[in-house]
This record gives C-alpha cells, sequence and structure tokens, in this order.
C-alpha cells in the first residue's frame, strides 16, 4: 500500500497522523471547519451629478450695454470726441459681464480705447503744430 499524501499541500504523510504537519488539514476522522466566505459589501461607483450649461445665446435683447458701447465708440470715432471714447469704455466693461453676448461690447471696448487714443494723438499734433515757430 502506497503511503498517503495531503490532499492540500502533497506532503507524504503516515496514516497515523490525524492532520499534515506542514499545512495543518485534517487527514482523517474529523475534517478540519470550513471557513465561511466573507461577504463582501457591493460597492457601487459614485453617482454625479451634473448641473446644464445655463449660458444661452439667445437674441432677446439682453445685450443693451454691448450696444451702447459699440455705438457710442463709433459715433466718439468719427465725431472725435473723448466723452463718447469714454462712455464706450465703461459701457463696453459692463457689457463684458453683464451681457449675454459679450461680442458687442468687445468690440465697443476696443474702438472705445481707439477713440481715446485718436483724441490724445489728435490734441497732440495740434498743440505741436501750433508751437512751431512760424515764418511771418
Amino acid at each position: 500500500m502506497s503511503p498517503p499524501y495531503c490532499i492540500e499541500c502533497g506532503k507524504e504523510i503516515e496514516e497515523s497522523w490525524n492532520a499534515c504537519p506542514i499545512c495543518g488539514k485534517a487527514v482523517r476522522g474529523r475534517e478540519a471547519p470550513q471557513p465561511q466566505p466573507v461577504a463582501k459589501p457591493q460597492t457601487q461607483p459614485p453617482q454625479y451629478q451634473t448641473r446644464p450649461y445655463q449660458r444661452s445665446y439667445s437674441m432677446g435683447g439682453k445685450n443693451s450695454y454691448g450696444a451702447v458701447a459699440l455705438v457710442c465708440g463709433i459715433i466718439g470715432l468719427f465725431c472725435g470726441g473723448i466723452i463718447f471714447g469714454i462712455v464706450a469704455l465703461v459701457m463696453g466693461g459692463l457689457g463684458l459681464n453683464r451681457d449675454e453676448n459679450s461680442s458687442m461690447a468687445t468690440i465697443g471696448l476696443v474702438i472705445g480705447i481707439i477713440d481715446i487714443a485718436c483724441f490724445f494723438i489728435g490734441w497732440f499734433w495740434i498743440f505741436s503744430w501750433f508751437s512751431w515757430p512760424f515764418p511771418f
């Protein structure tokens, strides 16, 4: 008769032994208690809620600051007044934050800056032209 082997680790064991000396597995007689499986908690991935994008580009007349900035910038550019340039700057700045579509506010702001720059360049040119000595 061949010697018995442990069914767990394969080590040769004596017939008189009750358990394997290597792994401790019960060989005969009463069986070793089977370990109870541990129930793992079911985990679900976290659920994230996304908010819908709030900005809309409807032409509902909510671009009043940008329209005023654009009109004042164009009037100031053609008429040469610094007041219209300043109004275009202020309204363009307000329109960037408050209007639905800030493109008109941006254009009005840029035209207002150009208007103010042209005003100062024009006045510098006029005063420098009059300060030169005249030949007569």
